[in-house]
């Protein structure tokens, strides 16, 4: 198995198209939107869309290469 190395926004659960649905808006219950310093680095909060995946070495080698998120 592969384990993601990012922990950017790009790869959460709760990111949907830039806004972040773990940080609701009172009163509004529309999803915040996502600061761009932050949608680098990602939060504490954030929950991987996908953990793992099987290892094949063409995958293994592209995610190497372009340091990339498992999505």
């Amino acid at each position: 198995m592969i384990q993601s190395k990012s922990q950017s926004c790009r790869g959460c659960i709760y990111n949907n198209r830039g806004d972040c649905w773990w940080f609701v808006e009172k009163n509004r219950g529309r999803p915040k939107s996502i600061p761009m310093d932050t949608y680098d680095k990602g939060c504490n909060q954030r929950v991987a869309r996908v953990e793992s995946i099987p290892y094949h070495p063409i995958t293994a080698r592209l995610i190497e290469l372009f340091d990339g998120e498992l999505i």
